[in-house]
């Protein structure tokens, strides 16, 4: 297993490319460009790692609506979001300098857990991200398209599901889902989403390792994706 210091340092390595593409998909995939294999590499290293996890406070506590299990809000500096009650962030795989932060159900046990982790990539880039067409088909075919190319994924991502969703609020959240063998030919289902036309660019990836973690892991992402919300510093 590598050291989880050199995963996490590697999760801003990548950085954000400078030259201007010509189409809107290649423009707004530059605002979410990140280390792929950041998320990848956590299936390959994944231990118990329930030690040092935190919970938001259960003030919050609520059934949220359009899920059926309790939810709390949890926030950093520069987000509010809701995760399960049931869930908690591992302090030993966050990294709050690199605005990433990684959930688990609260007590697993098991050599290769299921997880969720969000990550701000950019911050601040609302005003690049609005004069983008979101409900654009072009746009989510570019974009799709760029993203199997040019950033990084396994080439099992080829062979894997892109949707596009308008949540209640309005707010499109583009995803990518595909199955891949991790270490100890483990099967793990592994989903990316990008929640769009937010002030910072923000990715969001769900790792299953089929061990019946409840709620099941591409649910809390798109939960979290639904109900972000942007502190104003």
């Amino acid at each position: 297993m590598e050291n989880k210091n050199n995963d996490v340092s590697r999760l801003g390595e990548a950085g954000f490319l400078s030259v201007r593409y010509k189409t809107e998909a290649k423009t707004l995939c530059i605002l979410f460009i990140c280390v792929i294999l950041m998320a990848i590499n956590f299936t390959a290293c994944q231990s118990d790692s329930n030690n040092g996890q935190t919970s938001a406070s259960d003030d919050s506590n609520k059934v949220s609506s359009g899920v059926s299990w309790q939810a709390q809000e949890y926030s950093d500096d520069y987000l509010s979001y809701e995760i399960p009650v049931a869930w908690a962030r591992s302090e030993e795989y966050s990294n709050s300098e690199r605005n990433f932060a990684f959930f688990q159900a609260k007590g697993s046990q098991n050599e290769f857990s299921s997880n969720v982790n969000i990550q701000i990539t950019k911050l601040n880039t609302g005003d690049q991200q609005n004069k983008i067409d979101y409900s654009s088909e072009e746009v989510q075919q570019d974009f799709h398209e760029f993203l199997l190319q040019q950033m990084g994924m396994p080439k099992e991502a080829g062979e894997g599901e892109f949707k596009v969703v308008k949540s209640d609020s309005g707010r499109y959240i583009y995803s990518l889902s595909f199955e891949r063998m991790a270490s100890n030919n483990i099967l793990v289902r592994q989903t990316v989403f990008f929640p769009m036309n937010m002030e910072h660019s923000i990715v969001v990836w769900a790792t299953d390792f089929s061990d019946n973690v409840n709620p099941p892991v591409d649910e809390v992402a798109r939960h979290m994706c639904e109900t972000l919300k942007v502190i104003n510093k």
